[in-house]
């Protein structure tokens, strides 16, 4: 398992800053790929949308769960390589903006909750 933070260190902080900040220039890239306007809405969009995603990753390793935290971030790392790969090859000729968001907010979502599933049965496996 990758050594991670212990918990409760500031450092988590500028960990899931990295996050955010790292998710929010893919999301702005992808709309650069696709050849968008962006404008103010887009951009809160996307930093509100960064911003929840990076503080469910990070507080679940500030917290001591480093399993929930690998496992969520690797699905952000896929979510991200799908978001980046509909929007190159704009797949969804016309749609691929939206889908293209919609497939990484899922697939985001479904990190969080294997992340959660995966560390319950970490913490039940060390009780027995």
């Amino acid at each position: 398992m990758l050594k991670l933070l212990p918990k409760f260190p500031f450092r988590w902080v500028w960990l899931t800053g990295g996050i955010f900040l790292l998710l929010f220039i893919v999301l702005l890239l992808s709309r650069f790929m696709l050849h968008m306007e962006i404008d103010s809405k887009n951009v809160t969009a996307f930093s509100l949308i960064s911003l929840l995603l990076a503080i469910a990753a990070g507080i679940g390793g500030f917290f001591g769960g480093t399993t929930y935290f690998s496992v969520s971030l690797t699905f952000y790392a896929g979510g991200v390589f799908y978001l980046l790969y509909l929007s190159w090859t704009r797949a969804n000729d016309g749609w691929s903006d939206l889908t293209s968001i919609i497939s990484f907010l899922f697939v985001a979502g479904l990190g969080i909750v294997f992340g959660v599933v995966a560390q319950l049965i970490r913490i039940l496996t060390k009780r027995q």
